[in-house]
Parts: C-alpha cells; sequence; structure tokens
C-alpha cells in the first residue's frame, strides 16, 4: 500500500508555540476584552460593526461577484439583532436574561414581540409607525433564518436547505437598512438608559 504524502509546499503552515490567542504584539494589532462594560450593547454594535465591514469590503472588491460575502454578513446582522433585542428587554425589565426567560432563546419573532412590548409600554401610542417598520425587518430576517442557522450553514439540523427562498441579496441595501434598525434600536436603548437615570 502506497504511502500517501501531503505534495503541497510548505508556504504558510503551522510552526511551533503558535498560540491563535496571543495578547502582545502593536497597539492597533492587540483587542482588548478587558474592557469594563462587556455588556449585550457592546457585542451587539461589534456585530453589527463586523457586518458593515464585511459588505464594505464585499463591494470594494475587484471581483464582480460578492457571493460568499452574504453568508458573514447576514450571520453578523442577524446575530446584531438577536443581541439588541435581548438587551432591550433586559434593560427595560432591569433583570437578566435567565430571569427575563431568554438566555438561550434565538428566535426573532419572540425577542421582538417581547422588545416591542417592553417599548410599547414605555412610550405607549408613540413610534408606532416606525416599530412596524422595524418589525417588519425582522420578521424578514426570522423568515429567511428562523433558527440561527441559515447563514452559518448550507443545511439547517433536520437536513434541509438554509435560505431557499433568497436567491439574490443587495449588500449595499442590506448594509442600509440595517444602518436604519440599528439606528431606531439604538435609540431605543439610549432612551431607556435616560428613563432609567432620571427616574
Amino acid at each position: 500500500m502506497n504511502k500517501i504524502s501531503l505534495s503541497i509546499p510548505k508556504l504558510n503552515w503551522p510552526k511551533a508555540g503558535d498560540d491563535p490567542f496571543l495578547p502582545t504584539g502593536k497597539p492597533r494589532h492587540v483587542a482588548c476584552l478587558d474592557m469594563a462594560h462587556r455588556t449585550f450593547g457592546v457585542y451587539a454594535t461589534a456585530y453589527k460593526e463586523a457586518a458593515d465591514r464585511v459588505v464594505a469590503c464585499a463591494i470594494r472588491k475587484t471581483i464582480q461577484y460578492p457571493d460568499l460575502d452574504v453568508f458573514p454578513a447576514g450571520y453578523l446582522y442577524r446575530h446584531y439583532l438577536e443581541l439588541a433585542l435581548k438587551e432591550i428587554i433586559c434593560d427595560v425589565r432591569r433583570c437578566t436574561l435567565k430571569a427575563a426567560g431568554i438566555s438561550n432563546e434565538h428566535n426573532l419573532s419572540r425577542l421582538w414581540r417581547d422588545a416591542r412590548s417592553a417599548l410599547e409600554d414605555i412610550w405607549p401610542g408613540k413610534y408606532l409607525e416606525e416599530l412596524s417598520i422595524v418589525e417588519g425587518c425582522i420578521m424578514r430576517f426570522h423568515k429567511e433564518d428562523t433558527s440561527s442557522q441559515g447563514f452559518r450553514y448550507p443545511i439547517d439540523s433536520k437536513d434541509q436547505k438554509t435560505l431557499q427562498s433568497l436567491s439574490r441579496v443587495n449588500l449595499c441595501n442590506l448594509r442600509a437598512v440595517m444602518t436604519r434598525v440599528a439606528g431606531f434600536l439604538d435609540a431605543a436603548k439610549d432612551g431607556i438608559c435616560e428613563m432609567h437615570r432620571t427616574s
């Protein structure tokens, strides 16, 4: 039996001492995780901004079609929504995710229902048009990726193809819509903080 050899040149293979989480280097290359306020809002912002960067790189590419970029961008935006909604729910209720009963919740429809209810309790009768528009965008994500698997895997846990109803996505439009949705959700979070500060 012939031995199989890797005939690929060792151009950039692992080397002894490699550590993916090396804590030292040039300051602009080192990310700090020991910040004082590692909140859901910080994580949500991180995922939203990362998605924006993926889209920005995709549209600057010299290749004509950004087919591969839609998966990480879609996932990052969806995860942003999940974290932002969880933060709103917890901030309004002034409790933890576990106490709110949403610690393992990935269903955007249920999270939005709770977040919208909380916002309507705080500002009854206000921003109804905006709430409905944001709901439409969130429900679109929920429809396409109900279980947070669609942008991460080609098949779901039931061996069904994911994202079947999507065939084309304009990444510039995706970023623009998510920027507006984030603007509203961020304003709501700021309003909640101000309400707690003055109460």
